[in-house]
């Protein structure tokens, strides 16, 4: 196939610029014909830039007609659009429509329902802008970058789309990495037929460890939302002896510095490479992900399942779809560091557990998290999506209320 791939890079790289690093290196590697379109936040810069940015997010002609001009030149089968905010614009889907391309597009969070797509605020899950006709609760808690204006803008481009039925109508495949995502975005009154959820996967495998580190792990960004505060609190209270490194770099660094420096086990390892984030999965004990918010599919449960490493994580979200309590890790009550300290404690003096519960975590990878499941599954909504005709008349009159 000839597979267009559509993207707006982020100003610091993450999980969603992996992701689609990992899906053009793997349909490279199949031999299909690749074409990545990319826009990149680095080129907002100053009060100009910006202002530029904001004005196109609703529509931007430039992208569009980039867009248009590759489609006549590759003539893809399908385009697959992943991020398109603020430069690309959902104005790169009309223009695969013009052309009669099908379009499946990738959510990789929440910015169809909330102005900052992550849905949390003031330390925890907020919903107040799902199923909104304008998030007028996000503006009023200035959540975008702290602004009302910048968020009503946000706001402003989403419910215009919604208004056009950009999304119900006019793509043909949604793929969300979750089950839970689905749901949320079904009960924001989108299409549930279009829907397929194909969880992310690891280009390559790095095969098990012996998890004979002696130590658990936290890998991500040290913030609030990825219950870093939390973390801290609940290894205070934990009884039994135990090691904690903690790899990542954020707003709450200084915090997990102090704390490391008050001994009790705990060590801020700071920014690591990805192979060396891979040499502390496969030796550690359990890793914890004791994140507030929705997570979309951390990679670093399927980097700890690929290891043979079981997962310590909040019971929220799609988290709790993806650990199996005794199997393949641990749950623990969201928000609630007593509770964490005690799993912690309980697969520390549980070590005869460990053998069992790492073959599964390593089983849930090898069934669901390699490439081959990966391509396997997107290469399937690829030839669903490429059978349609017309993309503008798939689920006619169907639209967000």
């Amino acid at each position: 196939m000839r597979i267009l791939l559509l993207h707006n890079r982020y100003r610091q790289q993450g999980g969603e610029d992996a992701s689609v690093a990992a899906h053009l290196q793997l349909l490279k590697e199949r031999g299909h014909d690749v074409s990545l379109i990319e826009a990149n936040n680095t080129e907002i810069d100053g009060t100009a830039a910006t202002a530029r940015a904001a004005a196109g997010w609703v529509y931007s002609r430039k992208w569009r007609a980039k867009v248009a001009t590759e489609i006549a030149a590759f003539r893809p089968d399908v385009a697959h659009v992943h991020n398109v905010f603020p430069l690309l614009s959902p104005s790169v889907i009309y223009a695969c429509n013009a052309a009669r391309i099908p379009v499946i597009q990738t959510l990789h969070n929440y910015r169809l329902l909330c102005p900052i797509g992550i849905l949390f605020r003031a330390g925890k899950v907020c919903e107040a802008c799902v199923g909104t006709s304008f998030p007028w609760a996000g503006v009023l808690h200035r959540c975008y970058h702290q602004s009302a204006l910048g968020t009503a803008v946000v706001g402003t481009g989403t419910s215009i789309h919604r208004l056009l039925a950009t999304y119900s109508r006019r793509v043909d495949r949604f793929i969300v990495l979750t089950e839970f995502a689905k749901a949320k975005f079904v009960s924001a009154h989108l299409p549930v037929v279009k829907f397929e959820v194909i969880p992310n996967w690891l280009a390559s495998d790095p095969g098990p460890g012996a998890g004979n580190g002696g130590f658990f792990l936290f890998v991500g960004r040290l913030s609030p939302e990825k219950g870093v505060a939390e973390l801290l609190l609940a290894w205070s209270r934990i009884r039994t002896p135990a090691r904690l490194k903690i790899v990542g770099a954020g707003p709450l660094e200084s915090e997990v510095a102090v704390a490391a420096k008050r001994g009790c086990g705990l060590e801020y390892v700071g920014h690591l490479t990805s192979p060396d984030v891979t040499k502390l999965m496969q030796q550690a004990t359990a890793l914890i992900v004791p994140s507030q918010w929705y997570e979309g599919l951390p990679m670093t449960v399927i980097e700890a399942y690929a290891s043979g490493t079981p997962v310590i994580a909040s019971r929220l979200g799609s988290l709790e779809e993806l650990v199996v309590p005794k199997r393949t890790g641990l749950l623990f009550a969201p928000q609630d560091p007593e509770d964490l300290a005690q799993k912690i404690d309980w697969i520390s003096t549980n070590p005869g557990e460990l053998p069992s519960m790492r073959s599964a975590a390593r089983a849930a990878f090898e069934a669901n998290y390699n490439a081959a499941c990966g391509y396997r599954r997107l290469m399937g909504v690829y030839r669903r999506a490429a059978r349609t005709v017309n993309a503008n008349e798939i689920c006619e009159g169907e639209a967000w209320n």
